[in-house]
């Protein structure tokens, strides 16, 4: 375990001794013969899997942050938790948080047709409102590009007969929701996308080793990715790291920083905050499941809980939160996800709350984590021109 240095108000330490505790002894996993996290993390690294970083963050402070293995295979040196690693997933999380901040700070409205920001669409799209594209509900469809078109160019060509259905009724993912999303923020700010949650996001949350530019991520320490196999036997194949992908631009970072990140939305730093009180409904064929601003939203032992997985360029990672008892566990792996260790600690963190099935968390301390200057409010935070 490590300590976990933090700025603008986030200066935690390793204090809750109970989650610790439970995270060193408790029993196997699934019938496994594992009884300590360094096990669980062992079987997960595979011919595949050349390391993995894990972080839990409980109740306003860090209480673990861990890493297995090493950045690539044949790499003597091994992993630390501040390697880089690509989250594209978390780059629709961020979208939607300047979204609805934008939204707070009446720069946006996210229940207006989007026609108000792109009067160049076709009639059938300008009525799509924003709230619509977060939650995947706008009704387009999910068809990819032509070989010779890419993501920006569908885009640009798209009409009404991408609408699979009357948008705001049932829950329909299309990757052009958010690359709408995202082309909206563009034209209402006058600055690109990775520019503008850079300087209104990134900066003042202190994400110091959070970057949408491949470059300045390799000059960081970005970890190498690796693809899936069908056979045991097959060759373990490298993945070239990419700066989009399907046509957003992706997110390079660490645990820590996703940790930043959550816990600014769970403690109201970012004024936007966690999705959970919008109150949006519409139909979902995933009964209790609903996607809303980035994440995908459910129940997790009958607590309410947010989580967002990627597996592009090699990586999989994933964050999950439980907003009632602010926690945050957050896992990658280059090449298949951590399983085995993500739920030794998904059962740690039960046992150390008391949380058989069907026990509500207790209500969070009052308190958050901070920030060095209030609320981070995306008027404030723009980029100049």
């Amino acid at each position: 375990m490590r300590g976990f240095l933090g700025t603008t108000g986030l200066l935690m330490s390793f204090r809750s001794y109970r989650l610790a505790v439970t995270l060193a002894s408790l029993a196997p996993v699934s019938g496994a013969a594992q009884t300590t996290i360094d096990e669980a993390a062992r079987l997960d690294q595979t011919q595949l899997t050349s390391g993995l970083v894990v972080g839990l963050y409980h109740n306003g402070r860090m209480d673990f942050i861990s890493s297995w293995g090493t950045n690539s295979h044949g790499d003597p040196e091994s992993l630390t938790p501040d390697r880089l690693f690509p989250f594209p997933g978390l780059t629709e999380i961020l979208i939607a948080t300047a979204v609805r901040s934008l939204s707070v700070a009446a720069i946006l409205d996210d229940n207006a047709p989007i026609a108000r920001y792109l009067p160049d669409l076709p009639a059938e799209l300008g009525a799509i409102t924003l709230d619509q594209l977060l939650t995947h509900s706008a009704g387009l469809d999910n068809a990819p590009p032509l070989e010779d078109q890419t993501w920006s160019e569908a885009l640009d060509r798209l009409s009404g007969r991408a609408l699979v259905t009357e948008p705001g009724l049932i829950y329909s993912v299309s990757r052009y929701s958010y690359l709408l999303a995202a082309r909206v923020i563009e034209r209402a700010t006058s600055a690109s996308l990775g520019e503008l949650i850079t300087t209104a996001i990134l900066v003042p949350l202190g994400m110091k080793r959070s970057t949408f530019s491949l470059e300045e991520a390799r000059a960081l320490g970005v970890a190498q990715g690796y693809s899936g196999y069908s056979n045991p036997s097959d060759p373990v194949v490298e993945v070239e790291l990419a700066a989009e992908a399907y046509g957003l631009p992706v997110l390079f970072t660490t645990v820590e920083d996703v940790i930043r990140l959550m816990a600014a939305l769970l403690d109201g730093v970012i004024e936007s905050g966690m999705p959970f009180e919008r109150g949006k409904t519409f139909h979902d064929p995933s009964p209790g499941s609903r996607f809303l601003d980035g994440f995908q939203i459910d129940e997790y032992r009958g607590v309410p809980r947010a989580y967002r997985s990627s597996t592009e360029l090699g990586f999989a990672a994933r964050v999950r939160v439980l907003p009632q008892s602010r926690t945050v566990l957050v896992a990658w792996a280059n090449g298949r996800y951590p399983s085995r260790t993500s739920f030794f600690i998904e059962n740690a963190i039960a046992a150390s709350l008391d949380l058989p099935a069907a026990v509500p968390l207790a209500q969070p301390p009052t308190g958050g984590t901070g920030g060095s200057g209030g609320p981070i409010r995306m008027g404030g935070n723009l980029p100049k021109r």
